[in-house]
């Protein structure tokens, strides 16, 4: 066996597994995307931590924007994959 059991487990989060993939492929864009996961992060913390202090209105706009966001995000990420792949591909296709 070529890798005898050399895998990435699952994280069971698709964007969480993107990232990892990409990360793993050593793209440049793992980097960028890492860090504006962070601070997505970071916006969900204080929208968590201040829930209660925030008005209803403020409070839904902030979850709307963080979850676009990060759906956005992780779209990119997964276009990078795909990009990844399909470079490796192309690359397999001169042997």
């Amino acid at each position: 066996m070529l890798f005898d059991g050399i895998t990435i487990a699952s994280s069971n989060n698709e964007c969480v597994d993107r990232f990892n993939f990409l990360k793993e492929a050593n793209t440049a864009k793992y980097q960028q995307y890492s860090n504006n996961y962070n601070k997505i992060s970071r916006d969900y913390t204080f929208l968590n931590v201040n829930k209660n202090i925030i008005d209803k209105d403020s409070k839904e706009l902030l979850s709307m924007t963080l979850s676009t966001k990060l759906d956005t995000l992780c779209s990119k990420v997964q276009f990078s994959r795909f990009q990844r792949v399909k470079e490796k591909v192309k690359a397999l296709s001169s042997i």
